[in-house]
């Protein structure tokens, strides 16, 4: 499984791989020392997310009996 080949990710997050694109992107590359060392390195720019190594999720069951919210739409045609 990929799971098991990934040692680290970046996001979720607003990166931009393109202009207007709808779903996700999934990128992989094959990590040698230098590429690793610069994702991990220090830098100036404030939106840049350092990468995490994945972990395990603890899925929680939802209390609510559903997340869907009633709603009268208005008048407005906008």
């Amino acid at each position: 499984p990929l799971q098991a080949r990934i040692d680290w990710l970046i996001g979720p997050a607003s990166l931009v791989t393109a202009l207007d694109m709808k779903g996700f992107s999934l990128t992989t590359i094959v990590l040698e020392e230098s590429i690793e060392k610069a994702l991990l390195s220090d830098v100036e720019t404030a939106s840049w997310q350092k990468p995490v190594q994945p972990r395990t999720i603890n899925v929680v069951p939802s209390t609510l009996d559903s997340a869907r919210v009633d709603f009268t739409p208005s008048a407005n045609p906008q």
